[in-house]
């Protein structure tokens, strides 16, 4: 564990060989953990000050899908699906240790919260459903096209707070920097 932080830094691999990153927020052993995971272009520290709230009660698992956060990157993009991700979280769940799960997943994350109540509903012990549903609004998708996959980098993690938060700006009018 780290000094500065309620989590340790957690391992596992895929199906197809990728190294695969996740937090672990130590918990209470006799309930379900609870899982989260993240939109498209997020990762595992967008859910920092939930799991940190959660634990000591709950064991949180935040996971780095494919290609985000500490995981690596899969050289075929046709594996950039939801399908893939399922496989990805199962592995994930068995590498923990993990029979049951409430899952929090948002957008990109719910879909795949959807798949597990569907292809391993014996895993699932509840879902929280975050910024998705059963129909997908066709301008949030074209909102999510028109920055995702364009690339780049940032000087400091100032430059890129804002650029994330000019992205972002009519969703999270509110949001400082510090959130970002």
């Amino acid at each position: 564990m780290r000094a500065d932080t309620p989590y340790t830094d957690g391992w596992y691999w895929s199906l197809d060989g990728l190294r695969l990153h996740y937090r672990d927020y130590a918990g209470d052993s006799k309930r379900p953990a609870i899982l989260c995971l993240p939109g498209l272009p997020r990762n595992a520290r967008d859910f920092d000050r939930l799991a940190a709230r959660l634990a000591p009660g709950w064991r949180v698992l935040c996971a780095d899908l494919r290609g985000r956060g500490e995981s690596a990157y899969a050289k075929d993009s046709l594996t950039y699906v939801p399908l893939t991700y399922l496989q990805d979280i199962g592995q994930l769940l068995d590498a923990a240790q993990v029979e049951k799960v409430i899952v929090i997943g948002t957008s990109l994350g719910g879909l795949v919260s959807m798949l597990i109540a569907v292809m391993q509903p014996g895993r699932l012990a509840g879902v929280v459903l975050n910024d998705v549903g059963p129909e997908l609004d066709p301008a949030g998708l074209e909102r999510i096209a028109s920055y995702v996959g364009q690339g780049g980098s940032h000087p400091t993690w100032v430059h890129a707070a804002r650029a994330v938060a000019i992205t972002n700006a009519a969703v999270y009018p509110k949001w400082t920097l510090d959130d970002w």
